[in-house]
């Protein structure tokens, strides 16, 4: 009742509004005298457009549109513009006598010069008659430049302080906050801690090299090297120490860093900038460890980057991230346009694709593959590793993902980095598209019952199935033939690797076996086709041939008997209906019931035959909606035809009320023929008779695919 109210009100509402519009509208298409006489309510008479006619055919009309659209546009434009400038000025602590420009601007909020003032103020600007007019005057708005302001100011501090320290290597940043801390010594204490400096920051390449000529010990390997060693040598050799300034916007986030170090470290005194270099350097306090690599050591990536800026440990995806553009970067050497590429490619083709912070990151969502959590990013990449590199069995890829990139990569120049990221880029790409697309779909009851399958698309139809089993180990395979054929999904060749796919799966899924061995088998048609399915039999081979599979069909699983026969319900429409596509929102519903007991009694001979007979495929079948508590374990007739209405008791719906499906329009069918019961016979007959469409749609594959 509530709801039906709100509704009523709410298009009450929405009339109340739009009315004075249409009011308008009907009166300039009517009969003019009609309108005078106030005649004219809800429908117009008398219908002519000499108004419009007249209109522009009146002098000027043009301009005067020309002038309403740049005064929209410009004005508009000049007011966010000035807006944002003057919020993000006034939200500034830093900036110049801020209180005080900042009480100038508001005061106008308050006080006005009238209209007389503002006449003459206009004519000796020279804006009488001219079109600046509407633009200038309106440029500056201190309301909006207060919201600007406000939100600006709302924003944490330690974000933009993060944003400055955040992408620094963790060595480099450390050197920064050590040279930083030097350079606000007072003299004395630069003296005292030169030696120090020297053995941190340097060393000498030869030891008969002049200390001018030291090397510096942590060497960034990012585009704004330049920046970072000037600030490093700057003051310790020769020549003062840099000076403490506000980096522009723009400028390399290693200047930056280092002068944020500067400006927080200028507030504190002699001793505590003291206290903070002893902590850090001196030999009692082993705040930082050192570790000693050779040549063959482990990577030191897997020491220095298995924590990340926040103290958490990294995950497998950022390791890999990590090694890999490392080693992109030593790729290039000292050629700068290659470095300054290498970080295009990284913030074009991963850190916009894979760390986007607009809405919820689907790369950061976790999936259950195996016994083991994994996020999408580090599946995709799983993906991408069997794909270039696969082995007898891939589980070796997964359990150790990056150190298979780290040896498969080991030799990788430049060009081969390039090709290796594209390619995550755009598999990247097809994941997105073809994978979580449909697991957010399939997760989103909504969104679900908009999505359509039909029984000609093989590739979406396969994927379905995949998602709703939970089998992820395929999906190199998957994305391998999509980026082959160029996702056209048409393709013959790829239509028939998901049918033989798909009747695969289907028939494991059937015999309700482990699915431990699906990497392994994954790595085999990654390389020859899926035709290999049937014909490998394997440590964990088992038998899916059609007796067994008959066999099987007797005793089904909830979520692997909705599957079928909503697919073989999509078959049937593809022969003959027109309506071939549907989509996966289906309940499944036993016929008869598993709390059978109650209205299906038989004698307690017949009793465990029945009580087998209740998970059977032919027992089974698919309805729209649930049927109703009242009429689910009713007797065979009233689930056919519901229970009428009677004095203040509801209709409830049976399956004549609730059928859109012919797997289950065909029960009403021999209902209303005059076989109206429901028993193991009749189960058996049904199915035998699905079991012949399954194996039909599902054939074993020998040899070449059929």
């Amino acid at each position: 009742m509530f709801q039906t109210v709100n509704i009523l009100f709410f298009l009450l509402f929405a009339l109340i509004c739009i009315y004075p519009f249409y009011y308008i509208i009907i009166n300039s298409i009517s009969d003019n005298e009609l309108v005078k006489k106030g005649i004219i309510r809800f429908l117009p008479q008398g219908i002519h457009f000499q108004n419009y006619t007249k209109i522009f055919q009146l002098n000027g009309i043009g301009r005067a549109a020309v002038n309403s659209v740049l005064r929209t546009v410009l004005g508009t434009g000049a007011m966010l513009i000035s807006s944002t400038v003057l919020g993000y000025a006034m939200s500034r602590k830093e900036y110049w006598h801020r209180k005080f420009w900042y009480r100038f601007l508001v005061i106008t909020m308050y006080f006005g010069a009238g209209l007389i003032p503002g006449y003459l103020n206009m004519k000796r600007l020279g804006l009488l008659n001219n079109f600046w007019v509407y633009v200038l005057p309106a440029f500056v708005s201190p309301y909006n430049m207060i919201l600007v302001k406000t939100y600006i100011e709302s924003i944490p501090e330690s974000l933009e302080e993060a944003a400055i320290v955040d992408g620094q290597q963790r060595l480099t940043t450390i050197s920064l906050l050590t040279k930083a801390i030097y350079d606000e010594f007072d003299d004395e204490m630069r003296q005292n801690v030169r030696d120090t400096i020297q053995n941190v920051l340097f060393y000498k390449r030869n030891t008969t090299d002049s200390l001018k000529n030291s090397e510096i010990k942590i060497s960034h390997s990012r585009v704004d090297r330049d920046s970072y060693e000037a600030i490093i040598r700057q003051g310790v050799f020769e020549g003062s120490r840099p000076r403490t300034e506000a980096e522009k916007e723009g400028s390399p986030r290693i200047r930056q860093c280092y002068h944020y170090y500067r400006r927080v470290l200028h507030e504190k005194d002699q001793q505590e900038l003291k206290d903070i270099f002893d902590i850090m350097y001196n030999d009692n306090n082993k705040m930082l460890v050192r570790i000693e690599l050779t040549e063959h050591d482990v990577n030191e990536q897997s020491i220095f980057d298995t924590i990340n800026r926040a103290g958490a440990r990294l995950s497998t995806a950022d390791i890999i991230k990590n090694n890999l553009f490392q080693g992109f970067m030593e790729s290039c050497g000292n050629d700068r346009e290659k470095q300054r590429r290498v970080s295009e490619i990284y913030n074009e083709k991963w850190d916009r694709i894979f760390y986007s912070e607009d809405g919820e990151n689907e790369w950061d969502v976790k999936r259950r593959f195996g016994n083991v959590d994994r996020n999408n990013l580090e599946f995709l990449l799983y993906c991408v590793a069997c794909i270039k590199w696969t082995k007898e069995d891939n589980r070796d890829f997964f359990g150790n993902l990056d150190n298979a990139y780290t040896r498969e990569t080991a030799a990788y120049d430049f060009s081969e980095y390039a090709a290796l990221i594209n390619e995550i880029y755009e598999y990247a790409g097809l994941f997105s598209r073809y994978i979580t697309g449909l697991n957010q779909i399939m997760s989103d009851k909504d969104r679900a019952e908009r999505e359509y399958f039909s029984w000609q698309e093989d590739v979406r139809r396969l994927l379905l199935v995949l998602e709703e089993f939970g089998i992820q180990m395929f999906y190199p395979f998957i994305l391998k033939i999509l980026k082959e054929s160029g996702e056209n999904l048409q393709d013959e060749t790829i239509r028939k690797q998901c049918r033989i796919l798909e009747s695969f799966v289907i028939r494991r899924r059937i015999m309700g076996t482990s699915v431990s061995d699906y990497a392994s088998r994954c790595s085999l048609i990654l390389n020859q086709g899926a035709e290999k399915l049937f014909s490998a039999a394997g440590e964990k081979a088992v038998n899916i041939s059609d007796g067994e599979v008959r066999r099987q069909l007797t005793k089904m699983k909830s979520d692997t008997a909705k599957m079928l026969l909503f697919l073989t319900e999509l078959s049937r429409r593809n022969k003959n209906s027109d309506e071939k596509a549907l989509t996966y929102t289906y309940t499944l519903e036993h016929i008869m019931p598993q709390k059978w007991q109650e209205n299906w009694q038989v004698s307690e001979d017949e009793a465990e035959n029945r009580q087998n007979h209740i998970d059977d495929l032919g027992n089974l079948t698919l309805l729209r909606n649930s049927l109703n508590s009242s009429v689910r374990n009713m007797d065979f007739k009233t689930k056919i035809e519901g229970i009428p209405k009677s004095g203040k008791q509801k209709a409830r719906e049976g399956y004549k009320g609730n059928v859109t499906l012919k797997i289950t329009g065909e029960i009403i069918e021999q209902y209303d023929a005059g076989r109206t019961e429901w028993n193991e016979c009749r189960i058996d007959e049904r199915r035998e008779k699905l079991a012949e469409e399954i194996l039909a749609l599902w054939p074993f594959y020998t040899g070449e695919a059929e």
